[in-house]
């Protein structure tokens, strides 16, 4: 953990982002590999997620050691962490702090789908 502070000290808020993200989706080993990549496109209920997951994996994976680590990440998977820090800066109020989103009524319109349900 020290290693990731050191990394993100005086980082601007992208690269912050593409860590925190790189991260969670990485877990303890800290490099992504393809059934990491499938189940994060299956989350999302992607038509077809192991054949998409597959193919992105196949080209975020630049040197073909079979994991995609930060820089691979940060290049190539982008699309997955610039939608985090774009829906957290338009999130932002006027004392600077972003705040959470209470309820998908509150989400920027390309966000917002049609067929979602409340949970109780």
């Amino acid at each position: 953990m020290k290693r990731s502070r050191k990394i993100l000290s005086g980082a601007d808020s992208r690269e912050v982002v593409a860590h925190a993200t790189h991260a969670v989706i990485a877990g303890d080993d800290g490099l992504i590999d393809i059934h990491e990549i499938t189940e994060l496109f299956e989350g999302w209920g992607l038509p077809d997620a192991k054949k998409v997951a597959h193919s992105v994996f196949l080209t975020a994976d630049e040197n073909n050691d079979g994991h995609v680590d930060y820089e691979e990440f940060k290049r190539n998977l982008w699309f997955v962490w610039s939608r985090i820090y774009a829906i957290g800066e338009a999130e932002k109020e006027e004392d600077g702090l972003t705040h959470g989103t209470s309820s998908v009524q509150d989400l920027p319109g390309d966000l917002k789908r049609e067929d979602s349900r409340k949970v109780d």
